[in-house]
């Protein structure tokens, strides 16, 4: 029997699945061995009532009653063909604002003070000080300066 500990749970170390690499015992998982099942089910066709079957298991699965079988312009959260934060964030407006935003920062994190290299390691980021979500405000003043570390700790405690 495997080591475990108070609450159950396998040890660091212990040897119960040494060796074993996701095979579960059957078959080798070799990268030949996948390219072959890759091209086992390359063009498979399947008849009608095969399609029916799963069509049938698929119900209700990942959408709502509200959305099942709705697509496109029919389905409720359609904006046009792309999100709308997207279509905000990725606008020439934006990235001026980004841009004198971090130079008003001197392209530094506020909370930590790292300075932005090119590494991409202390990437700098623009964070809303009242979140968008709330404020629908992208002025100046309602944005700063953060590092990736920083801004995922300030998010966190929005709740984002």
């Amino acid at each position: 029997m495997a080591e475990r500990d108070n609450f159950g749970r396998f040890i660091k170390g212990h040897t119960y699945n040494l060796g074993k690499t996701g095979n579960y015992g059957k078959f080798p998982r070799t990268s030949e061995y996948r390219q072959k099942l890759s091209i086992a089910g390359t063009g498979r066709v399947f008849d009608e009532e095969t399609k029916d079957k799963i069509r049938k298991t698929r119900i209700g699965k990942r959408n709502s009653p509200r959305t099942e079988f709705k697509v496109g312009e029919e389905h409720p959260f359609w904006r046009n063909g792309a999100s709308y934060k997207k279509r905000r964030i990725s606008t020439k407006k934006w990235r001026e604002t980004r841009k004198i935003v971090y130079m008003r920062d001197n392209w530094t994190c506020q909370v930590c003070g790292i300075h932005c290299n090119k590494s991409g390691k202390s990437a700098i980021q623009c964070h809303h000080i009242i979140p968008y979500r709330i404020s629908k405000d992208d002025s100046i003043s309602n944005l700063v300066t953060l590092c990736r570390s920083c801004h995922s700790k300030v998010d966190m405690a929005y709740g984002k």
